[in-house]
């Protein structure tokens, strides 16, 4: 209770000042820039290609589990030929499992990599128009806030300033 108060008294000559809000959709932003839109399609391509490889790995495991089988049931294997078959399909699935696992930290990592210069660009512009509006807080659209007559949305305003 004594730190709520002491918490209100400190933030008390803060509300009491004339300030301005702003609230900005960051989501909008990003998707209208033009570098957002081809890392996301660069991504997408390079995920493609691991989930062909993924398809293909699946594929080949599935049919040496069919030849596992076909020679379970047909011929009189021995059961040192049976057991290395087993072996050799729990390796291609132990395999595929790595496989699958190091693509998606790979994308993971591209991701982080792609977008961290076009968030970068992003919080400039928005350190830029809250310093040229005078904002003293820009919260993003959708947080728990209340949006009142107060409130400015600056998504198109960050919009055109990324674009020139």
């Amino acid at each position: 209770m004594r730190r709520l108060f002491i918490s209100l008294l400190l933030l008390l000559p803060v509300l009491a000042s004339a300030q301005r809000f702003a609230v900005i959709n960051r989501q909008a932003v990003l998707e209208s820039l033009e570098e957002y839109l081809t890392a996301e399609r660069t991504l997408f391509d390079l995920s493609q290609k691991y989930h062909a490889e993924y398809d293909r790995m699946s594929s080949d495991i599935d049919k040496k589990f069919e030849d596992y089988q076909t020679l379970n049931t047909t011929e009189n294997a021995p059961q040192a030929i049976r057991e290395r078959r087993v072996q050799e399909i729990q390796e291609m699935q132990k395999r595929a499992q790595q496989f699958l696992i190091s693509a998606e930290d790979d994308l993971k990592n591209r991701r982080a990599d792609m977008l961290r210069p076009i968030n970068e660009k992003i919080d400039a512009a928005i350190k830029d128009a809250g310093i040229e509006g005078g904002f003293s807080f820009i919260f993003p659209l959708g947080a728990p806030l209340f949006y009142g007559i107060d409130v400015e949305d600056i998504t198109e305003s960050i919009k055109e300033k990324l674009t020139l």
